[in-house]
């Protein structure tokens, strides 16, 4: 799993490892809110 953190109102894409070992995107930003 990999995690990019940044500051300020960036975007952050974090690599999740799924169940079957599938690998996905999810897109967050510095309020954490999911799109």
């Amino acid at each position: 799993m990999k995690l990019w953190v940044t500051r300020g109102d960036r975007w952050v894409p974090t690599f999740v490892l799924g169940p079957g070992k599938k690998c996905y995107l999810k897109i967050t930003n510095a309020s954490d809110r999911v799109v």
